[in-house]
């Protein structure tokens, strides 16, 4: 994917979260069906943790002092992580996972701030992919913000954290359609 594709991607989901969530109270964001599934606000509160994960990585590929574990400067191993991590967060993937400790929301009740926090996070994911854009272009290996044996290129990263929020806005319409049937 071109840079300006995932720029555009990038405004695409904010505007999307936005628009599908933005008149809500903020009794509706926080609602959630069962104790076993987050609210939309817990939802947008982990995306805004994975992002923002991945911004002291960034700020060691800027910085030209990124390292990678030796086996993660061969592409097909980046491919093969990069891909598995691609597959299990697309937007259609009905399988919930679980999430590591680091990217579970912090508390239940989100603040009434939550979509401006997401936007300022989306907006500071943008600023970072600009500074990135020749590491993006070569496709420089990083490694997960969660598992540093993890390795895919910045590319297959971006790839990963849109089509996650993807599959979370997918999730969060989830949790509105039990908030109709609730009223």
């Amino acid at each position: 994917m071109k840079l300006s594709s995932v720029v555009s991607v990038i405004d695409e989901v904010s505007k999307a979260f936005r628009e599908t969530f933005g008149e809500f109270t903020i009794d509706q964001i926080n609602f959630k069906p069962n104790d076993a599934e987050w609210s939309i606000g817990q939802n947008i509160d982990h995306l805004i943790r994975i992002t923002e994960s991945y911004f002291p990585i960034f700020d060691e590929v800027i910085s030209r002092s990124h390292q990678v574990r030796w086996f993660g400067k061969f592409r097909f191993i980046q491919r093969s992580f990069g891909n598995m991590i691609l597959q299990s967060v697309q937007p259609n993937h009905k399988r919930k996972m679980s999430t590591l400790t680091i990217w579970k929301p912090s508390i239940s009740d989100m603040p009434e701030t939550i979509l401006d926090d997401f936007e300022e996070s989306q907006s500071k994911l943008k600023v970072y992919l600009e500074k990135m854009s020749s590491h993006f272009e070569r496709r420089t290996p990083i490694h997960s913000p969660g598992n540093d044996n993890i390795i895919y290129d910045l590319q297959t990263a971006f790839d990963i954290i849109v089509n996650h929020q993807w599959r979370h806005l997918n999730q969060a319409k989830e949790i509105a359609n039990h908030l109709d049937e609730q009223l």
